[in-house]
């Protein structure tokens, strides 16, 4: 992922600043809670709102809002009074809606600030910005008497630095004390560029010889991987700069654990979820927030399927629900039967789940699992017996078969020869799922359902969109993600030694059709390079980056952070 379909010998020609800008935080207004950063182009929520009025007698300070996490929420307000007695001074308030902004660098944008004046002030206000980073300068600007609003320009030099900030706005007025007020700031590059901020070149690798397949971010933005080699995993953890966390297992690290991992989750604790097959069976095994294995789950730290009640399983995905409990998903043998099982927040599997703690279902294998609306799981996997095909299934919280959704709980598509790696569900309840096509070629596939289970025909048509006909052989769909905007992520990888390996990342718009505003023509591209490059796993971080995992040959695991 470099510039548009660049190839990699290139990337030394772009800027390199310092290394990671570590998301900013700001107290303001006494008394108030931290205020989370909005960084990128989702974060525009909130209004904060400051005024002070000269007053007789002393005074004090009101709590201000907290901010919404993800984007500037709503401002407290503020008053201040003078010392003395007599009328209110005059007075003016300011608010900034929204309280967050982007730049681009090389390009410009906007902040509207609004002027509210008390009765008896008339004066001037001026506008200017504090502690802008480098390379990103704002003239001031003054709101004349009868002027409400005012706008603040923000220029990003080519070169300016990458990454969030936390300037100030700051207002004043001749004989009033300054009003400020905190801004989000993300100086970012184009859309579909590699973060130059992120280890310096936007690709950071473990040295190990693990290949990613997992990847989850943090709420204190820091990335988690899980890999495997051979017949060991192994886990990873990278500060939001890049660079492995020195506090995490060994220097970032921890390895050597027997079996195989394809999929990550978090607890609400912050404790670590690491889901696949150990011993032959399903398991998930859990860490402590440093990489420790938690010992008081399961057995050991190691959750297992009852062989009694399935003989030989393999995990591949799992979702926590709100009380903590585990949905685990993936395959039972002998044959392809899809299997979903609920283990307690302490390890121990439900046995009232589905009625025998284990639901099947023949010839139908299991790949991934998401949580929906009250609860609601979410299956996604391969049709075998009518396909094969993409197929999603749907059970309420305790594992009973969800009548509304498809025939009887399970839907799949008419369209075949299709098999599944990955799904998300949208906020509007719709399963989208990423695959490949058993035709020979092996091209990616995405498929959308609607809500009831149906196909959904406003996607591509015919509720699946199909790797266009210049596509290299052997690229498959591995990993999926929806972005805030509805837009949808598939990390997508493979070739021959004829066509070269390639992997990437696509964006398709809610139709399903390219975003020609991503990279180049709604892809970002890794395959010019001479290691062999793979991307199995995509997520979207809370400013709207976004994060990849793979392999980089002989560097070992690999993750890719994307401009959005």
């Amino acid at each position: 992922m470099i510039l548009p379909l660049a190839p990699l010998a290139q990337r030394s020609a772009l800027p390199r600043p310092a290394r990671g800008v570590r998301l900013a935080r700001a107290a303001f207004l006494a008394g108030a809670a931290a205020a989370s950063l909005a960084l990128g182009c989702q974060g525009i929520l909130g209004i904060h709102d400051v005024s002070r009025d000269g007053a007789g007698g002393d005074g004090g300070a009101g709590a201000g809002g907290a901010a919404a996490s993800g984007g500037g929420g709503s401002g407290g307000d503020l008053s201040a009074h003078g010392s003395g007695g007599g009328a209110p001074q005059a007075g003016f308030s300011i608010a900034l809606d929204p309280t967050a902004a982007r730049v681009v660098r090389g390009g410009s944008t906007s902040l509207t600030v609004a002027v509210t004046r008390s009765d008896d002030f008339a004066g001037d206000v001026a506008l200017s910005l504090s502690g802008l980073p480098s390379g990103v300068t704002a003239s001031p600007v003054v709101v004349s008497d009868g002027e409400a609003t005012g706008v603040l320009t923000l220029t990003a030099e080519p070169l300016a630095m990458l990454g969030g900030a936390a300037p100030s706005l700051v207002a004043s007025a001749p004989g009033l004390e300054d009003r400020e007020l905190p801004v989000s700031l993300l100086v970012a590059d184009p859309p579909g560029t590699l973060d130059a901020s992120f280890d310096g070149e936007g690709i950071a690798t473990s040295g190990t010889p693990h290949e990613a397949r997992a990847i989850v971010v943090q709420e204190d933005g820091k990335i988690l991987v899980a890999g495997v080699d051979g017949a060991t995993w192994g886990l990873a953890r990278f500060l939001p700069s890049g660079v492995l966390d020195p506090e995490f297992g060994t220097a970032g690290l921890v390895v050597g654990q027997e079996g195989t991992v394809k999929s990550l989750a978090l607890q609400p604790d912050g404790r670590i979820l690491a889901v696949g097959t150990r011993n032959e069976q399903l398991a998930v095994v859990r860490f402590n927030a440093s990489g420790g294995i938690d010992q008081a789950f399961g057995a050991s730290g190691v959750a297992r399927l009852d062989p009694a009640l399935i003989s030989g399983s393999e995990g591949f995905d799992a979702a926590v629900q709100s009380d903590g409990w585990i949905i685990a998903a993936g395959v039972g043998k002998p044959g392809n039967r899809g299997i979903v099982v609920r283990f307690s927040s302490m390890g121990d599997v439900d046995r009232d789940f589905g009625g025998s703690g284990v639901v099947s279902f023949e010839n139908r294998p299991l790949h991934s699992v998401a949580l929906g609306e009250g609860g609601q799981i979410v299956a996604g996997g391969t049709e075998r017996d009518a396909g094969p095909t993409f197929l999603a299934v749907r059970l309420d919280r305790d594992g009973a078969l969800d009548p509304g959704f498809g025939t009887g709980g399970i839907a799949y598509l008419s369209q075949t020869p299709y098999n599944d790696n990955d799904l998300v569900l949208g906020s509007d309840g719709k399963p989208i799922l990423v695959g490949y096509a058993l035709d020979g070629v092996n091209h990616y596939a995405f498929a959308r359902f609607n809500a009831d289970g149906s196909a959904d025909t406003t996607f591509g048509g015919t509720g699946m969109v199909n790797a266009s006909g210049e596509e290299k052989p052997y690229v498959r769909g591995y990993g999926v993600a929806l972005q805030a905007d509805g837009k949808i992520l598939g990390a997508v990888a493979g070739g021959t030694a004829a066509s070269g390996i390639t992997a990437s990342i696509l964006r398709l718009l809610p139709d399903g059709s390219r975003d020609a505003g991503f990279g180049a023509s709604g892809a970002v591209v890794l395959d010019d390079h001479p290691e062999q490059n793979y991307l199995y796993a995509v997520t979207v971080q809370r400013d709207g980056r976004i994060v990849a995992a793979g392999k980089r040959s002989n560097l070992g695991l690999m993750v890719v952070r994307i401009w959005d």
